[in-house]
C-alpha cells in the first residue's frame, strides 16, 4: 500500500492504519554552556533537576573535552502550560 495522495503528494490519510505522529513544539528553549566535573553521574544529576522542573533535553553537544571538565551546550525544552 502506498502513502502518497491522488496528486503525488505524501499524505498519510490512504494509509488506514497509520500511528499518530508525536510533535514536539516547544514554547521555551534554554540553550546554556555547561562546565563540570568529569565524574560519573554528573550530567545525570543536572538532567535529573531539568526533567524535575518540567522541561525535555533537546541538543546536547560535546564543545571541548578535557580530563577534568567536559564542557557542553545542553537545550532544554519547555512546552506551554494553560493557565
Amino acid at each position: 500500500m502506498t502513502a502518497r495522495g491522488a496528486r503525488g503528494r505524501d499524505t498519510l490519510a490512504s494509509v488506514p492504519d497509520a500511528p499518530p505522529r508525536a510533535v514536539l513544539s516547544p514554547s521555551f528553549r534554554l540553550v546554556f554552556r555547561l562546565e563540570i566535573a568529569n565524574r560519573p553521574g554528573m550530567f545525570a544529576h543536572v538532567a535529573t533537576v531539568i526533567g524535575e522542573r518540567g522541561c525535555s533535553l533537546g541538543a546536547i553537544d560535546l564543545v571541548e573535552a578535557t580530563p577534568a571538565v567536559p564542557v557542553r551546550d545542553v537545550t532544554a525544552l519547555k512546552t506551554a502550560t494553560e493557565p
